[in-house]
């Protein structure tokens, strides 16, 4: 399942440069013992209100609770599993 992030922009733009920030040190944390990671979801904006979100492709049995220590991570102003696609 994707599970889309929503950082400050401080902390987007540090992931961004690859740069030590503690908000991604924190989601770092929760996510890589599942060997995941955040990646942006709209690789193309590095600047502006969409170069703060990131998705992470989490197991479908771990969603929920990722989604939940993340959205409790203070530094990151959301986070929530996407919807499936819809059936052509």
């Amino acid at each position: 399942m994707e599970l889309i992030v929503k950082l400050g922009a401080e902390a987007a733009a540090a992931l961004r440069a690859h740069q030590a920030h503690p908000v991604t040190a924190m989601t770092e944390a929760i996510l890589e013992p599942l060997d995941l990671h955040l990646r942006p979801l709209h690789a193309n904006r590095p600047t502006g209100r969409l170069s703060t979100y990131f998705v992470v492709d989490a197991p479908d049995n771990s969603a929920e609770m990722l989604r939940s220590r993340l959205s409790s991570t203070p530094g990151v102003e959301a986070a929530y599993v996407a919807p499936p696609p819809e059936p052509a």
